[in-house]
């Protein structure tokens, strides 16, 4: 079984799942899956991530390829070092960045 991994900053490193059946079964905290459907600039696409806090509660968010949607967040268009723009806000909840593959609890 997969778990967690943090760099030497306790960032918590954001391991991409090819498999959405897997990411949904193994639940790992920080956790995401986005369709590998060869993405467009400007495209909309789910983001599906477990909660970086360790709740394992799995999210979906809007996300655009290189653009902000009018609802959503910006996605850098890399899966292997993701970046999300704003922060990931979840209200009463968590708050916080996905920056070059790593969270980061705001």
């Amino acid at each position: 079984m997969t778990t967690a991994i943090y760099d030497k900053e306790d960032k918590l490193r954001a391991i991409h799942y090819p498999d959405r059946k897997l990411h949904k079964q193994q639940k790992i905290k920080g956790s995401y899956w986005l369709p590998m459907d060869d993405p467009k600039e400007g495209d909309v696409q789910g983001f599906w991530f477990v909660c970086p806090c360790g709740c394992s509660e799995l999210y979906r968010i809007p996300v655009g390829m290189k653009m902000k949607p009018a609802i959503g967040w910006r996605w850098n268009g890399v899966y292997d070092a993701i970046s999300i723009e704003p922060a990931v806000e979840i209200t009463g909840h968590l708050k916080a960045k996905l920056t070059d593959g790593y969270w980061e609890i705001l």
